[in-house]
């Protein structure tokens, strides 16, 4: 961003963009004025220091959303068409 002629910035993403974001954030702090991440995927992992854990409330959301979505797709199975009647 530096090489663009901006020297402050922020990074605004989603879904699979979340990495690059947490990146630029992580690399260049100093020029990042801020950092919006909207839609992490399953695959996101949040950065966390040497030593530091998710706290019970991100652990507690990370269970509630796997249990919706698997009542989702169960629900979207069970629904669906049988492709031989």
């Amino acid at each position: 961003m530096m090489e663009l002629g901006d020297e402050k910035y922020g990074t605004q993403s989603g879904d699979m963009g979340g990495g690059p974001s947490s990146w630029l954030a992580l690399k260049y702090p100093t020029n990042l004025i801020g950092l919006h991440l909207n839609y992490k995927s399953g695959s996101y992992k949040p950065f966390l220091k040497e030593g530091e854990e998710l706290t019970y409330e991100v652990i507690a959301l990370q269970k509630y959303a796997f249990d919706w979505a698997l009542k989702k797709l169960h629900m979207h199975i069970y629904k669906a068409p049988n492709p031989l009647d």
